[in-house]
């Protein structure tokens, strides 16, 4: 038997080991192959991640690029500035409100061989393109979904800035590749949007139609110069041509509704609506029940030209706060603290005047209006007219600044300055009044101190007959208001004497003509029923020096000098008077005197007196209207300052034939040589009285051709004319009542109304002219060189009070000192709107929708359609001129040639104001919704990591795209209004993602 084999337990087990260890070791190498591969994918993740937070590094450079140059050229409060779309224009400090320099808010343009695609430019060297496609928001473009010939997106190329290993910045479009030791590590590019330039879709409305109803839902109750007033349809129109005007303002409509239903804002608090976070979330609009749809048509149709966000600072180019042109405090400029904005002299920056804030400002009585108040406020406007540091004017020859003051009066002190001050509070007090007729303020200047302070400027409301002081005072002010006007008087006296008791009187008749004027902001009244009382001519006590009066009928004395408007004193019964017409009023009377006189001193004037009948009105007359009522309103002296001597015609001219002293414009009447001389100071033979109708001074000169007119000299401002050069009284207009349809609000509602200041008033009692007549603020291109002071420039200093309700407020007005939703002017896009700077775009890219949206729908009245509009047509020609500058035959470039300094110098362009008088309304619809600045900025950056390899290459390891929000915050000083710095802050921040 054969024994059995046994193996070893060792060997068994060595077998069993090794088994083990080749298993430990595959696994270990499984291990440590892949623990070397996530080594290699964590270090290519972190590279990666490491190549991104480069990248965004690099972008933010260029953020902080742009909010460093804002911080240099804007943060300084002393200094003037005005901004586009990727550009500054800045003032010197040794000529702090003077534009001279451009600094650009991009990286720069690309030369044209880096722009050639069929150029031997590296690819990896080509420019940066900031508009590129996005899947983020419906597959449009980052900044633009516009197109150039035929469907090709539009390509927004900026220069390259490259960062080196060291930090440095290199500038050069092909930098150098071989510097191994300080190799190229990144890159970035960017370029600056100004959002003020731009629609706000969260201000933006519509103005109303003709025939709209005030009453419906959706009628913009807010004034059309309100930022609600832009329109929006133009928006609408501009996407799908086809759209009609009424469905274009359905789609406005619907937009505003998703703010506010109720259209009034008052409805936010209530989360009905809310305002727009985003341009993207107009999309939304086409989801929701009943809507017309389009909106995100219209969005990738305007996207470069809307916003949701912008405003701008509230000052003048002087950079203090504008002058609002309101008596009530209530829309006062405010501090953050609430307290009145004052300057540095304490006065605050509104017309405060008033006694009892927020009162009817109708009334000149020392009950309302107050006398220091007042005094501060013509002092505060006067400066304004003395300036010489405007910005735009500087005579090329000498260097010397000019003013308004040297404009319109020359050589003269500041005295007849005062009567251009009383005008601008005169319109303002009758567009804020309720009252049908505004009692005019008549005043001096109190060199003297006889009543008070030196100097200071005193009404006859607070010191009784101060206008009939002595002749040291050369200046009787009178304001210009809604009231009526005595534009003609005269007297016959009879042949034949009348004796009584042995008494001898002489038959007398006075004859004083009443005009309402033909665009005084009153449609007719009747002059025997103003608010319960009568209009009474004053035949003043300088009518006592031929004798006193007494009554035909009785023998009697009147007992007063003040006839009551009545239908048995007006001249052909009727005591209604309608806008554009004449009524004469005559007192019949006995003059007791014992030889007929050949010469009588003539002043008039008008009253509201108490109701009389008609005995009481042919037997007593009633006294001085002052000693009856409280706050009685004076309407008119004729003249002011001064009686003139008025030659009684012989006896045996009939009263038929009588002869009249009148003056050619019915503001022009304030001092006795504008009744008895000529414009050019020539003395006047008085002529056949044309009572009734209209004076035959003025057939003399309205509608006459100015330049044939031996009058204003060459030298001075021009009259008021219109498109074909003749006179027109086109710009002698005022405000209706407050409450009135024209005026609901009873505020000023542009400071473009300052075209209706009347400049022409002599206040100057002594001097041989009468003043010039037809003659207001030009809103138009100026026949002077631009070293005088243009009267638009005076506009910049004033804005109308903007009513918004406190809900509404963080969005129209977000901080104190800014004012969001007008429209920059100054909108030509930098670099990519000049082909003849920049020969090698491609494309021009321009932004000229927002200005159509302010311009179309605004009042354009003709001398044949006064309720013309300015058509979408005709508002997109004036806008592409408004756009690329093109002055009109008379205007000129004031000031920085390639921007506008002021809003008011579009005045110049062609379309805007120069077809004559009747076109500044374009420029006055307009005026108040418009900029030559903004504060807020879109700051559009690419950044790129690099690697530059050992074969002179370089290699893109990482890029980011980012979109920041930037607003600038003016600080304000409560003592004086002005800003004491600036300060920088982002609104949002976010990244792109092509």
């Amino acid at each position: 038997m054969k024994p059995a084999t046994h193996f070893p337990l060792v060997a068994c087990r060595d077998g069993a080991a090794l088994i083990m260890t080749i298993i430990i070791l595959a696994l270990i190498t499984v291990m440590v192959l892949g623990f070397a591969n996530l080594v290699r994918n964590e270090t290519a993740s972190s590279s990666s991640h490491q190549d991104r937070g480069r990248a965004l590094l690099y972008t933010q450079m260029g953020t902080d690029m742009v909010t460093s140059t804002l911080r240099n050229l804007t943060a300084n409060p002393a200094l003037t500035w005005a901004s586009r779309p990727g550009a500054l224009i800045t003032a010197s400090p040794s000529e702090p409100t003077i534009l001279v320099n451009q600094t650009d808010l991009h990286s720069g343009m690309p030369s044209a061989r880096l722009l050639d695609a069929a150029s031997d430019v590296k690819a990896v060297l080509r420019p940066a393109n900031l508009n590129v496609a996005t899947l983020n928001d419906d597959g449009s473009h980052l900044i633009t979904d516009e197109v150039t010939a035929g469907s090709t997106p539009m390509a927004l190329p900026v220069r390259w800035v490259y960062v080196r290993e060291d930090g440095s910045f290199d500038y050069a479009e092909e930098p150098n590749l071989t510097d191994a030791a300080n190799p190229i590590t990144g890159r970035f590019a960017y370029w600056t949007d100004d959002e003020s330039s731009k629609i706000n879709i969260n201000t933006a409305w519509k103005r109303n139609a003709p025939g709209d109803s005030a009453a419906a839902a959706n009628y913009n109750t807010f004034l059309p110069t309100h930022p609600s007033g832009v329109n929006l349809g133009s928006l609408f129109t501009a996407a799908d041509p086809a759209l009609t005007p009424e469905d274009a303002r359905l789609k406005a409509d619907f937009l505003h509704a998703a703010i506010t239903p109720n259209h009034r804002y008052t409805d936010l608090t209530s989360g009905a609506g809310r305002f727009f976070n985003d341009l993207s979330e107009m999309r939304r609009l086409d989801h929701l029940t009943d809507s017309p749809g389009g909106f995100a048509k219209a969005l990738s149709s305007a996207k470069f030209q809307l916003t949701h966000y912008n405003h701008d600072p509230d000052t003048t180019f002087f950079n203090e706060p504008r002058f609002v042109l309101t008596t009530q405090e209530k829309y006062a400029p405010r501090n953050p603290d609430g307290t009145l904005m004052k300057d540095k002299n304490g006065v605050p920056y509104f017309l405060d005047i008033l006694k009892v804030a927020n009162s009817d400002p109708g009334q000149a009585s020392k009950e309302n209006i107050d006398r220091v108040k007042l005094d501060k406020t013509i002092r505060k406007l006067i400066t304004y007219l003395q300036r010489t540091d405007w910005p735009m004017t500087t005579d090329p020859s000498s260097g010397a600044r000019s003013s308004l003051q040297s404009k319109y009066y020359p050589a003269a002190n500041e005295l007849r300055l005062a009567q251009l001050a009383l005008n601008i509070v005169e319109y303002v007090r009758s567009a804020e009044s309720s009252l049908q007729l505004v009692e005019p303020m008549r005043a001096i200047i109190d060199l003297a101190g006889t009543y008070g302070a030196r100097g200071a400027f005193v009404t006859n409301a607070h010191v009784p007959d101060v206008i009939n002081v002595g002749n040291y005072v050369a200046n009787i002010y009178k304001g210009s208001t809604r009231s009526l006007f005595i534009t003609e008087v005269s007297a016959w006296v009879g042949d034949t004497p009348v004796i009584n008791s042995g008494t001898t009187y002489w038959p007398c008749e006075l004859y004083c003509e009443i005009h309402l004027p033909k665009h005084g902001g009153l449609d007719e009244i009747d002059l025997a029923n103003v608010d319960g009382k009568m209009v009474s001519v004053g035949y003043s006590y300088y009518l006592k020096d031929p004798g006193e009066f007494f009554s035909p009928a009785t023998f009697a004395p009147f007992t007063g000098k003040y006839i009551p408007c009545h239908p048995t004193t007006i001249v052909g019964g009727s005591t209604v008077i309608r806008a554009g017409e004449y009524r004469v009023a005559y007192l019949r009377a006995l003059i007791k005197v014992k030889n007929r006189p050949a010469t009588m001193p003539m002043r008039l004037g008008l009253a509201l007196g108490p109701k009389l009948t008609a005995s009481q009105v042919a037997t007593e007359g009633v006294p001085d209207p002052g000693s009856v009522f409280d706050n009685a309103r004076r309407l008119e002296l004729a003249p002011a300052g001064q009686p003139f001597t008025m030659t009684v015609d012989a006896p045996t001219v009939s009263k038929e034939n009588i002869r009249s002293y009148e003056v050619t414009e019915y503001n022009v009447n304030s001092v006795a040589s504008s009744w008895t001389r000529d414009e050019n100071g020539a003395a006047i033979t008085p002529g056949p009285h044309t009572f009734g109708s209209v004076n035959r001074r003025t057939l003399n000169v309205l509608g006459k051709a100015a330049a044939s007119l031996d009058f204003p000299p060459s030298s001075a401002p021009q009259f008021d004319t219109d498109k074909d050069g003749n006179v027109t009284d086109a710009g002698l207009r005022m405000p209706y009542p407050k409450g009135h349809a024209k005026n609901p609000a009873g505020i000023i509602s542009t400071a473009g109304e300052l075209g209706y200041i009347h400049t022409g008033i002599e206040s100057d009692r002594n001097s041989t002219r009468g003043g010039v007549p037809f003659r207001t603020l030009r809103l138009q291109p100026s026949r002077h060189d631009t070293s005088v002071v243009p009267d638009w420039a005076f506009m910049d200093l004033f804005s109308a009070p903007v009513v918004v309700p406190a809900s509404a407020r963080p969005i129209f007005a977000p901080n104190d000192s800014a004012v969001a939703g007008r429209v920059n002017v100054n909108c030509l896009v930098e670099p990519y709107a000049d082909q003849t700077r920049h020969p090698q775009l491609a494309a021009v890219l321009e932004r000229n929708l927002p200005l159509i949206a302010v311009l179309a729908g605004v009042p354009n009245p003709s001398e044949t359609d006064p309720a013309r509009l300015l058509s979408t047509a005709d508002a997109r020609e004036i806008a592409a001129s408004i756009y690329h500058r093109r002055f009109a035959t008379a205007g000129k470039n004031y000031g920085y040639a390639g921007a506008y300094d002021s809003p008011g110098e579009i005045a110049e362009i062609a379309g805007v104001a120069d077809q004559g008088e009747l076109s500044e309304a374009v420029l006055r619809g307009i005026a108040s919704l418009i900029t030559t600045r903004g504060s807020v900025f879109s700051i559009y950056t690419i950044g790129q990591s690099l690697q530059q390899t050992r074969s002179h290459e370089l290699r893109v390891t990482g890029e980011q795209r980012q979109r920041t929000l930037l607003e600038a915050l003016r600080q304000l000083d409560p003592a004086t209004g002005l800003a004491t710095q600036v300060k920088f802050r982002k609104v949002s921040h976010g990244d792109l993602y092509p």
